[in-house]
């Protein structure tokens, strides 16, 4: 009969999580600039084409105005992911000054 063996010991390494406020400041400006980009797309010209009996132009004038209302919408949407985004950036540089001092706390002065 052979003695009771402890198995082995598994070690499991995770990777650290981990934030780096310039990326998320980066990713940030990423969808500033498309919120910019969307906003810049115009439908006017399409609303002021000259009246014609032209079933194409009469649908181009017919969609100026939704069209323009969904860009504004989808612009406002990336606005408010720019917001969040940013307020993310916030918390975390707050959550880690606020945890720095905590562990100078703990540790005493270096």
């Amino acid at each position: 009969m052979k003695p009771n063996r402890r198995p082995a010991r598994l070690t499991v390494v995770t990777p650290r999580f981990s934030i780096d406020p310039g990326e998320v400041s980066a990713t940030a400006s990423i969808w500033r600039s498309q919120e910019h980009a969307v906003r810049a797309i115009r439908f006017d010209q399409a609303a002021d084409l000259p009246v014609s009996s032209s079933r194409v132009a009469t649908a181009l004038r017919a969609t100026a105005s939704p069209a323009a209302l969904a860009m504004t919408v989808i612009a406002a949407r990336l606005e408010s992911i720019t917001l969040f985004v940013n307020g993310f950036r916030g918390r975390v540089l707050d959550e880690e000054a606020a945890a720095a001092r905590a562990l100078d706390r703990e540790n005493g002065p270096a």
